[in-house]
């Protein structure tokens, strides 16, 4: 029997092929404005919300116009890529299946927006999985600041020694680990792998 009665999932990198696509994201939106990208500097926007990633931009490339009208341009991209390009990593599905049928609860915990999480999830048919869900819209900090961890472990009132967190990078195991939160690193891991962690 597992040792684990939560396990705490981040979405992009992690359930979801997303990072190539919202590197697309953020290069053409760059574009607009006759700048480019590089993989370094999204590297480290892996993490921030897309209000925190549109603040980073603004200031570093002098963007000409506000906050607010920059968020809803970026935001735009992001929607339509999310829905129409961004899909699960194979055998996902079958993962989350087996932790649910193996009794375990799954939290959710992503920087993303409510509004691209839930149409994926929908989209998906994968709502019913998760017990407890936190998003982007819901922090101030974002990744390795421990905040997103701390308001799920708050929320699903679980005993920090009985949750795993499943991450994808540097940055959400540090926020993880930063609360005394176990968290395995799974990039690159397969299904069978990370079902091995709970045997």
């Amino acid at each position: 029997m597992s040792k684990y009665d939560w396990v705490f999932f981040d979405f992009d990198g992690t359930l979801v092929d997303s990072l190539n696509v919202m590197y697309q994201v953020y290069e053409k939106f760059l574009n607009e404005f006759g700048h480019s990208g590089n993989q370094n500097e999204f590297s480290n926007l892996n993490g921030p919300t897309i209000s925190q990633i549109v603040n980073y931009l603004k200031k570093k490339y002098s963007l000409p116009d506000s906050e607010k009208i920059l968020f809803e341009k970026y935001q735009q991209k992001v929607e339509s890529s999310f829905l129409n390009d961004v899909k699960a990593f194979e055998g996902r599905d079958d993962l989350l299946n087996f932790l649910k049928k193996n009794s375990h609860k799954l939290a959710l915990v992503t920087s993303s927006s409510k509004k691209i999480v839930c149409a994926f999830l929908e989209k998906n048919h994968w709502m019913h999985f998760f017990d407890e869900i936190i998003y982007g819209d819901e922090i101030k900090e974002s990744k390795p600041n421990p905040e997103i961890y701390q308001k799920c472990l708050s929320k699903t009132n679980a005993s920090k020694n009985k949750v795993l967190v499943i991450e994808d990078s540097e940055n959400g195991c540090a926020s993880a680990m930063k609360i005394g939160l176990k968290c395995v690193n799974v990039m690159g891991k397969s299904n069978q792998d990370i079902k091995s962690l709970f045997k």
